[in-house]
């Protein structure tokens, strides 16, 4: 990820302060002249866009590691990657202990602090992270430890982990300091951060009791995202307290937390059963793919594999009686860990991939790179590395990739009037779908909409495959909103609105599209066609003992072929 200019300059500027270069008790003609230096490095060169104009005059500041930063960051400005300014990060962190090597250190704990660092596709540490958290871990002293414990804070849980558990391992005196912040803290995501820190730390009997008085601080039923840390401590005098939190877990994913615990330490899990789906939790099935995720990473394959196969089911049965309420994102979770589980390769996600795409272009017209893997994160699939994925979308007929890698349907020529337009209009993956507003404001013959709404609708459809426009879609597109008066109501009432104000976006955008797409549209989008939802309605009705109005009711070789289809 690159690094913009400015965000370099501010960190080497919060990294000079840090490391007591700066400040009130600085030298003041010092601290002009650095103010004087860092102005006409961040600014003169910035307008002229040329390299530093001020070199020579960096390279005469007092701390010579400072200088080589300064110097080396200017040559790498207008988009460093973030790799390179840790790279020399970590050069200088191999420096003897000097006031350049502290600096370095603060450098590098701003760079992890900010958007330098991102979560690797597996939701573990990115490698730059993992260099710096390793490097300040080797290296051990007081300011290594100041800088690993400003990254419990961070923004990713992986990097809060592994910089805790690098923190635990320093030594008694970073035990003592994590009790102590332990018992203080009232953040209930820092307790489990400062906790996991805590049983990396030598054993001990001031150790092992503050462990016990975060556990029982906390009410029975919510003390399972400690578990983690009981379970990394590895007494099995805390075995009991994980058992009988299992036993009051209300969720599959606190469950697995103290199951997994328990094996880790190698005690038996006890007599209490996973608990029951929570059915009228909307988030069941999240919960239940997470658990299954963390027992597969602890390797209690078996115990994931009923998980996973239990929520599918579940999943398959809630799609026929109601598809609208069906998590999609969690069921596609699912279906990627049912696929590791049974050894299937990457045959089947790619063939998601593919679909979700297609899917997605019928709504956005055109998607870059980028917003490719949006739309596939928000599915709730691992976007795949870039060398993987297109090919594969430039294998598929029904799609075609742009020079840019800029994917759309086969049918589309001029991808840069889509993409034109969505940048005048702010629509992007996530917040509206140019097909579910082209379609409702034309397609809906029941709503009366206005010259002015057409007019929109019309222009919005030039930009799409002509075929997208055909009524019969528009028909079963229709049928598929059948029964969902309040979503499209409340959408026909933004989009009239909207089209007003010049497509202003907010949060009666975003509540408006999430109904909407609850009923229709996340239906195609994540494998369902509207005439499949319609035959999903219909079949769920025959099952009711109802049917089309007018109609008569199917016989068994109906319904059979109507389940063929769905299969």
């Amino acid at each position: 990820m690159d690094i913009r200019a400015r965000d370099l300059d501010e960190s080497l500027h919060r990294a000079a302060l840090a490391a007591g270069r700066e400040g009130p008790d600085a030298e003041p003609a010092a601290a002009e002249r650095d103010e004087d230096l860092y102005r006409r490095w961040a600014l003169d060169t910035a307008a002229a866009g040329t390299e530093p104009a001020p070199a020579e005059a960096v390279r005469a500041l007092d701390d010579p590691d400072l200088a080589a930063l300064l110097i080396e960051s200017a040559r790498e400005r207008g988009g460093a990657p973030a790799r390179l300014v840790v790279e020399e990060a970590h050069r200088r962190l191999a420096a003897p202990d000097t006031a350049g090597a502290a600096l370095a250190q603060a450098l590098a704990a701003e760079l992890l602090q900010g958007d330098t660092a991102s979560e690797d596709e597996s939701g573990g540490v990115p490698p730059e992270a993992r260099a710096v958290i390793d490097l300040l871990a080797g290296r051990g002293g007081a300011a290594a430890a100041t800088a690993l414990l400003a990254l419990l804070v961070h923004d990713l849980p992986a990097v809060r982990r592994e910089a805790g558990i690098a923190l635990g391992r320093s030594g008694a005196a970073a035990a003592d300091a994590l009790i102590r912040a332990l018992r203080r803290t009232e953040d209930p995501d820092l307790r489990v951060t400062l906790a996991e820190a805590l049983a990396h730390a030598p054993r001990g009997p001031g150790v092992a009791a503050a462990l016990r008085s975060a556990w029982e601080a906390l009410p029975p039923g919510s003390r399972w995202p400690l578990a983690g840390a009981l379970g990394a401590y590895g007494d099995p005098e805390f075995a009991p307290l994980l058992r009988a939190e299992a036993a009051a877990a209300s969720g599959r994913r606190a469950w697995a937390r103290c199951r997994i615990a328990l094996f880790q330490m190698g005690q038996p899990a006890g007599t209490a059963a996973p608990p029951a789906l929570a059915r009228e939790d909307p988030e069941w099935a999240a919960d239940l793919a997470a658990g299954a995720r963390e027992l597969l990473g602890a390797g209690l394959e078996a115990q994931a594999a009923d998980w996973v196969q239990e929520g599918l089911e579940a999943l398959s049965r809630q799609e026929r009686a109601d598809p609208g309420a069906v998590d999609w994102y969690a069921r596609e979770q699912l279906l990627e860990l049912d696929d590791r589980l049974s050894g299937r390769g990457t045959g089947p996600r790619l063939t998601r991939y593919r679909d979700y795409t297609y899917g997605a272009l019928h709504y956005y017209g055109a998607l870059r790179a980028g917003e490719v893997r949006q739309v596939l994160a928000l599915a709730g699939l691992t976007p795949p590395p870039e060398e993987e994925l297109w090919p594969a979308l430039e294998a598929d007929p029904r799609l075609r990739v742009f020079p840019g890698r800029v994917c759309a349907l086969s049918g589309v020529e001029r991808v840069d009037l889509i993409l034109e337009h969505r940048e005048e209009t702010g629509l992007a993956p996530a917040l509206v779908s140019l097909r579910t507003m082209a379609l409702a404001a034309r397609g809906l013959a029941h709503l009366a909409w206005t010259a002015q709404e057409e007019e929109a609708a019309d222009r919005l459809l030039g930009l799409l495959p002509e075929a997208l426009a055909q009524p019969e879609r528009i028909a079963r597109l229709q049928m598929a909103m059948r029964g969902a008066e309040d979503a499209l109501t409340a959408f026909r009432q933004w989009l009239e609105e909207a089209i007003h104000q010049g497509l202003a976006m907010g949060d009666t955008l975003k509540q408006a599209m999430v109904d909407l797409w609850n009923h229709t549209a996340r239906w195609e989008l994540f494998g369902h066609s509207p005439w499949a939802a319609g035959e999903i309605l219909s079949l769920g009705r025959a099952q009711a003992g109802e049917d089309e109005p007018g109609s008569a009711p199917p016989g068994p070789r109906r319904l059979r072929a109507r389940l063929r289809r769905r299969r």
